[in-house]
């Protein structure tokens, strides 16, 4: 997440992949198929609020589509 959030380049995507999986795992150990989409998505909101320090209408509306990709991953 350490580059521009206009282009996720490739290997930003990969990076969420990696920690998506990272948090699954971690997840299936304790929590319920419902809880566990709610954990990850809180996960992911976590982490683009720390790496976003301003809040555009952009940036807000990425985080959604991150979202979005996750609950595909996560499926």
């Amino acid at each position: 997440f350490t580059r521009k959030i206009q282009s996720p380049s490739l290997t930003a995507r990969q990076e969420l992949k990696r920690r998506a999986a990272q948090l699954r795992r971690k997840a299936d150990w304790y929590l319920k198929p419902m809880e566990r989409m709610i954990f990850l998505a809180s996960e992911v909101m976590k982490m683009a609020m720390k790496k976003r320090r301003m809040r555009t209408a952009n940036s807000r509306k990425m985080t959604i589509q991150r979202l979005k990709n996750l609950r595909l991953m996560t499926q």
